[in-house]
């Protein structure tokens, strides 16, 4: 009966002591939350003139490197053709004009490969942005005006591109297109800089960030009967919206 007291005075011991380590993680865990709003996190989500970092750190635990992530894979996880919103002729005529290559643009989401490793940011003003990201700003808004996208006051002709949008993307109903459309011009639109200066001619910054957050957008769009449901899928989105600039 003694061993038997014993054993449950022991018992009992060791679940009040796991009791107050665990109070004390979440008491811990509460007060790292708050901190973001002061500490190092609220410095890293700080935007400048010349850094977009919009980056949240709430959509996941640790911090992630999004210039490392595929979100591209996110494609597989629906189960519907690719849509391309532009023609091959303009396609094919910004090619010619020495900026091959950037085809990609249009038909993925690129834009977190130039997010900074340390800091998530991506530097409008850095040299490496410029020499890299900046050639493909200039190819989008050549494909821009090719289609007549742009007002000769170099602003997005947004119901122009909403009607083209309308016509070639099926997939996605017209008050819902109109809505994806309405939310990457308000995030586009808020942009610290208009145009980047490239090592061979400024160009405007927007077309090319509008045309990644609508692919951005496109990749959350998915019929429900076209959807795949996986462990991986779910993560990738969640860590797309962690890392989402525009």
């Amino acid at each position: 009966m003694g061993e038997l007291q014993n054993s449950i005075f022991v018992l009992f011991s060791l679940t009040f002591l796991w009791l107050q380590l665990d109070s004390a993680r979440i008491k811990n865990s509460i007060n790292v939350a708050k901190d973001r709003n002061t500490g190092p996190i609220a410095e890293w989500m700080n935007t400048t003139k010349d850094v977009l970092n919009y980056a949240d750190p709430e959509f996941a635990a640790d911090k992630l490197q999004c210039s490392r992530q595929k979100f591209n894979d996110l494609f597989d996880c629906c189960k519907k053709d690719r849509e391309i919103f532009f023609s091959n002729a303009s396609i094919a005529r910004c090619n010619k004009g020495g900026l091959r290559g950037y085809d990609s643009f249009l038909v993925n989401y690129n834009l977190n490969w130039y997010q900074s490793r340390d800091t998530n940011a991506i530097n409008l003003k850095s040299s490496f942005i410029r020499s890299t990201l900046g050639p493909a700003m200039c190819f989008v808004e050549c494909i821009f005006r090719q289609e007549k996208l742009i007002f000769r006051s170099k602003t997005v002709n947004y119901d122009k591109l909403m009607t083209k949008l309308t016509k070639e993307v099926k997939s996605v109903a017209t008050r819902r297109m109109e809505s994806i459309i309405n939310d990457c011009r308000l995030n586009v639109e808020d942009l610290p800089l208009v145009t980047i200066k490239t090592p061979v001619k400024k160009c405007l910054i927007r077309p090319l960030m509008l045309v990644q957050c609508l692919r951005k957008q496109f990749l959350f769009e998915c019929p429900r009967n076209k959807t795949v449901h996986s462990t991986s899928c779910n993560q990738s989105k969640l860590n797309l919206r962690y890392c989402e600039i525009v």
